[in-house]
């Protein structure tokens, strides 16, 4: 039986392709936040193994890292898919962001995705025929205005994901990157409550609304109407 660890796995494209592996026959490892509501996940398919894993937590990272050696043993790890990510932390103008807002997000999108797979890296290379899968995005392509913080952090996914190829060459651990466009997920369904723009542009100062909000809010219009027309997360996971 063939085993995947899918991280983000409760909701979104997570959820949709843990549900799709588990119907194919392969051995799922479904990873999501300590404490994340996983109804869901488990009515799908019951024989989906749920691990509890912040993966901007590095000591979680191993602890499921041993959990899922214990279960797979010497046949080791055949596909890891990176899918956990935030796209709301550090949202905005860079002349009124919040960096700390931005290592945020990097702690998850970046460097989560990094820890959790450096954790797995020793069970991928023993399958012998592995692969990794990362979530980067089509804003790599395109980049989204008003969102520089995310579309950083999906450059560097890229990035990693080409530099990561390289290195496992030779080790029978084939690395790719997926760069979808607007979908449909909690990522960017979960704001707040509100026209999330325009709690955006009340909180800031007169000086900034002044310099940039008359040319920069058709941008965040054309942005929301988009996602009138966005994918849904199970053709992605397809």
């Amino acid at each position: 039986m063939k085993s995947v660890v899918i991280t983000g796995a409760a909701t979104g494209m997570g959820l949709e392709m843990a549900d799709i592996f588990a119907r194919e026959g392969w051995r799922v490892f479904a990873a999501v936040l300590p404490g994340q509501n996983v109804d869901d996940l488990q009515s799908r398919n019951s024989a989906i193994t749920v691990l509890r894993i912040d993966i901007a937590n590095d000591e979680l990272c191993r602890d499921g890292a041993r959990a899922v050696a214990d279960a797979v043993g010497d046949s080791g790890l055949d596909l890891l898919i990176n899918n956990a990510g935030v796209g709301n932390p550090g949202q905005g103008i860079l002349e009124s962001l919040n960096i700390a807002d931005t290592r945020k997000l990097f702690d998850i999108n970046v460097f989560g995705t990094m820890q959790i797979t450096q954790a797995l890296l020793p069970l991928l290379t023993k399958s012998g025929d592995a692969g990794i899968i990362n979530f980067a995005s089509g804003v790599v392509r395109v980049p989204l205005p008003f969102s520089m913080s995310y579309n950083m952090s999906k450059y560097a996914v890229s990035g990693f994901s080409n530099t990561l190829r390289y290195e496992l060459a030779n080790l029978g651990v084939k690395v790719t990157s997926i760069e979808p466009g607007l979908v449909r997920t909690p990522l960017t369904t979960g704001l707040p409550d509100g026209d999330p723009f325009e709690v955006y542009w009340s909180s800031q100062t007169a000086e900034i609304r002044d310099k940039y909000e008359s040319w920069m809010r058709p941008m965040n219009m054309k942005t929301a109407g988009n996602m009138d027309n966005a994918n849904e997360p199970e053709d992605i996971a397809q």
